[in-house]
């Protein structure tokens, strides 16, 4: 009798594992409904805060400074303006638009790699000019000459 309830399970077993057919796909991508994607559009401009990140790591590639480190101006304006500010040359074309950001600092130190020798460190201020659609630095130099416009930045 055990033989017998033995083989009827297996069997009943073997049978309630049928292998179910393996499923057609009905679809084809031209019947499938995507959604249109909206194109990007690129950033008309920086807005302040997103500037003030862009002209530290443009200032951080040129200088090195001591904490704290001041922020004494950051405006948009066109290229002219900002050099018209800091009483510098124009080495770009007027009308381009910027984010002027002038830091004050007690010791600025200029990193830079073109300079033939070492610069002594210096308290007073740096202009930082960024391009205000993309953050990209279009200048960054100091010390500033003694303005009125910013009397922090007298030495």
């Amino acid at each position: 009798m055990g033989k017998i309830a033995l083989f009827l399970s297996l069997t009943f077993l073997f049978m309630s594992c049928q292998v179910s057919p393996t499923p057609q796909l009905t679809a084809t991508p031209e019947e499938v409904n995507t959604p249109a994607l909206v194109p990007a559009t690129p950033q008309q401009s920086l807005d302040e805060s997103e500037a003030r990140i862009a002209a530290i790591s443009a200032l951080n590639r040129s200088f090195t400074y001591i904490e704290p480190l001041t922020m004494i101006k950051i405006e948009k304006m066109r290229y002219g303006e900002y050099v018209h500010l800091i009483q510098q040359s124009l080495n770009q074309p007027a009308d381009l638009e910027v984010w002027a950001v002038i830091f004050f600092d007690e010791q600025f130190q200029s990193s830079s790699r073109h300079n033939e020798g070492p610069f002594p460190p210096f308290r007073g201020c740096v202009g930082v000019a960024i391009k205000a659609g993309s953050g990209a630095p279009v200048e960054v130099g100091g010390p500033l000459t003694s303005n009125s416009a910013f009397p922090e930045c007298d030495n």
